[in-house]
């Protein structure tokens, strides 16, 4: 049987509710990054809806407010990369939870492959995707991802460092 989507949204009676519910599905914390080819300035997102979504071909899905700019540079076929933020660095939230003309300056520890795309070297791990195609999920698109390549971070004190988990108090709002 079909559903349409009268049927399945949530009444206003239950839509708090649903919210604290949503909130404690916990997410990791995610700088999504592309350089534009044209201009060569990053582009940058902070993204926590990030989620492995095949084994084979090894891909991701992301989700993007629609109107990012970000996602209209990934449409283009734009190599990106994601960086998995470590637990605990509120500095990076900040940085890239906002848009910046120069997102990366001042952190020491970056690289970029061959697209320009940055990765964060203390993250716990980068990946450097390419999409593989949009889909309109809401207010969100979602973006599969195809990995080109990846790399888990650095070792601390002889660990894998832990990823940023972020709950929210209501899954309705960021």
């Amino acid at each position: 049987m079909k559903h349409t989507h009268k049927e399945t949204a949530v009444g206003p009676e239950h839509l708090d509710a649903v919210g604290r519910a949503l909130g404690r599905i916990p997410s990791g914390l995610f700088v999504v990054a592309a350089r534009n080819p044209e201009t060569s300035a990053d582009q940058t997102m902070l993204a926590s809806w990030v989620q492995q979504c095949s084994f084979d071909p090894p891909r991701l899905s992301i989700a993007l407010a629609k109107g990012r700019g970000l996602g209209a540079l990934l449409e283009t076929g734009a190599d990106f990369t994601v960086t998995i933020l470590p637990d605990g660095r509120k500095d990076l939230l900040s940085r890239f939870g906002k848009p910046s003309d120069s997102p990366f300056e001042g952190i020491g520890h970056t690289r970029r492959g061959q697209s320009g795309a940055a990765t964060i070297d203390e993250g716990c791990a980068w990946f450097l995707c390419r999409s593989a195609g949009f889909q309109g999920a809401g207010d969100h698109d979602l973006l599969i991802a195809d990995i080109l390549d990846g790399e888990r971070g650095p070792e601390v004190e002889g660990q894998a460092p832990k990823p940023f988990v972020h709950l929210r108090s209501s899954g309705l709002r960021y």
